[in-house]
Order: structure tokens, then sequence, then C-alpha cells
């Protein structure tokens, strides 16, 4: 990873972005926290088996090389809840990734890697915060996804 260049992304900050609000007030984030607990959606595993850098973003990532249904459904599912309650969301598809590392400096590469999977049991409502050293991520509120049966 370090042959790629860039700055690595804090393992405090790693995480999947379901969709993408921007900046919104505090009303609007009390709608989003409203129409996201509506959603009743299965746990689920995750495997990111790809390392992966998109040179027109700069970044590496770790990504899933077989789509990752559940995963699209709940981001699918999320759009749809939000734009239904008048949230204006980014036109491009969901791409399921994991930012490692920002500005990478080397081409695009894409190499198979072995991780445990990552297992999915909520998802959340995250706040960037940007400070002097360095941005961050505040939760505002998590939900809880359903447990297999027989889980």
């Amino acid at each position: 990873m370090r042959q790629a260049g860039g700055s690595i992304v804090p393992a405090r900050n790693l995480h999947v972005t379901l969709v993408f609000l921007g900046s919104v007030d505090p009303a609007a984030a009390a709608t989003a926290r409203s129409v996201a607990g509506s959603i009743r959606a299965p746990a689920f595993d995750l495997v990111f088996d790809r390392l992966e850098i998109w040179p027109r973003q700069h970044v590496l990532c770790l990504a899933p090389a077989q789509p990752a249904e559940a995963l699209h459904d709940l981001a699918i599912e999320l759009r749809e809840v939000l734009r239904s309650a008048g949230f204006e969301l980014e036109r491009r598809p969901f791409r399921a990734h994991v930012t490692l590392a920002r500005k990478v400096r080397r081409p695009r590469i894409c190499e198979p890697v072995v991780l445990p999977p990552w297992e999915v049991r909520e998802f959340a409502l995250v706040k960037s915060v940007t400070a002097p050293e360095g941005s961050h991520y505040e939760v505002l509120e998590r939900w809880s996804l359903q447990a297999a049966a027989g889980g």
C-alpha cells in the first residue's frame, strides 16, 4: 500500500458510504434520522477482496470483486427513502468500497487481497468534522440490521 503514495486514512475513519448527503441543517438531519430508522434490512457479511487505485479520484480502495447484493439493496433502499423525503442525492451509482488512502500517485492497480469478512450488523448517520488535527467522523445515530433467521 505504501508504494501507492498519498495520505493514509486513519483507521477510525474507515467506512463504507451508502449515501452521501453533504452538509445538511439540523432539521434535514432529523428527517434523515427519521426515514433511515424506517429501514428493515438483514445483517450480512461483506467481503472486500480487491485492492484498487482509482486514478480519476486519486484514491486507494478496498472493494468487493463480486457485487455485494445485501449492501447494494441497503444503499438503494436508503436512497429511495431519502429521495422520497425530499433530499437531492448524487446521481452517480453506488459503488461499494473503503477508501484506504487519498492523493495516491501510482497509476491504476487492481490486486486480489485476502481479508476476513466484514460483519455488517448496523448502519449509521455520520457527520464529517474538520479539525486542526484532521477530519474525523461523528456518529449521530445507529440502526441495527436484522439478524438472520436462526442466527
